[in-house]
């Protein structure tokens, strides 16, 4: 997997070893160097977030998250906290403040990009946070209140 994305990397061959492993050693696997959360990270760190394509000009999140089922939570989430938030408000900021969307339309947006982190990551507080600043800054501009430009203390 080394010097790959997740986009050229065969998740079913990765995965099947996730059955066969113990704990200890899917652990040791996924977070080596030249393993899943390397790839991961690099691959979170190149595609640019659309405010009106959910997914920009590319599957990698799709595929990314897909991955998150084999990396425990512990690991995904500083990788998501480095990589992807960021962007993320980035994207939600000109979407409400640019395009404008109708709320419906704004909701089924936000879960779009909701619906692909797993329940473990979900679970997570630092996850919730993220996802709800983003889903705060949409609420207030579906309220007509002034949003500002995310920045990195903002969660």
């Amino acid at each position: 997997m080394k010097g790959r994305d997740v986009t050229r990397c065969a998740y079913g061959k990765v995965s099947q070893w996730k059955g066969v492993l113990d704990p200890e050693t899917w652990d040791e696997f996924v977070t080596v160097q030249r393993h899943v959360v390397p790839v991961v990270s690099r691959s979170l760190r190149d595609p640019t977030i659309s405010p009106t394509r959910t997914w920009g000009g590319s599957n990698t999140f799709p595929l990314v998250m897909r991955w998150a089922l084999l990396v425990p939570a512990r690991y995904m989430v500083p990788v998501l906290e480095s990589e992807f938030f960021a962007k993320w408000r980035y994207a939600v900021y000109p979407f409400v403040t640019e395009v404008r969307p109708i709320p419906g339309k704004a909701a089924v947006w936000y879960q779009s990009w909701k619906d692909l982190f797993t329940p473990e990551l979900l679970a997570d507080e630092r996850v919730l946070l993220q996802l709800e600043t983003g889903l705060g800054m949409i609420n207030r501009a579906a309220q007509g209140q002034q949003i500002s430009w995310p920045e990195h203390s903002d969660v």
